[in-house]
């Protein structure tokens, strides 16, 4: 490893809005950038703790051999790798509902107490080089007049 080897900036920003008593709206921004001789390779899609995921071998990847390769945060709705590359932004929106407390409050069981019924919204993107734009992205390509596929992934559930 060279001198440079590698460096990265990363972000993880998180609001919560209590609705009532029992529901939450929850808001994410997180991203990462790596840079140097050794960058990170990031692959995006999935959820956290999926039982049944899948990593999606035909999306390309960049050229260069990455020094270290992670898993971006979740991309629900879409399997892992459904973008790659040494930067990603994502942002997430989520309904948090306990259903079962809204039926009774003297609810004994914690896990009916905890259950929840989750909305989301996901929006996000990887790219490699200094901008989604670059050439060093693979699947830039046109999609439609004002969207780019390799652009703006957008999941909801």
């Amino acid at each position: 490893m060279t001198s440079t080897g590698f460096r990265g900036r990363g972000l993880d920003a998180r609001h919560y809005i209590r609705l009532d008593k029992r529901s939450i709206l929850a808001f994410r921004a997180a991203g990462a950038w790596s840079f140097g001789n050794d960058r990170i390779l990031y692959y995006m899609g999935g959820a956290d703790n999926e039982l049944f995921g899948g990593f999606n071998t035909t999306i390309p990847t960049p050229e260069e051999t990455p020094g270290f390769v992670t898993l971006a945060n979740s991309m629900r709705g879409f399997s892992q790798n459904i973008r790659n590359g040494n930067a990603y932004v994502l942002a997430n929106a989520e309904l948090r509902i306990p259903v079962f407390r809204y039926l009774s409050e003297r609810i004994q069981s914690p896990f009916l107490r905890n259950f929840q019924v989750t909305g989301f919204f996901d929006a996000g993107t990887a790219w490699s080089g200094d901008s989604p734009y670059s050439d060093d992205n693979p699947l830039i390509r046109l999609l439609f007049p004002l969207q780019r596929e390799g652009l703006l992934l957008l999941a909801y559930g």
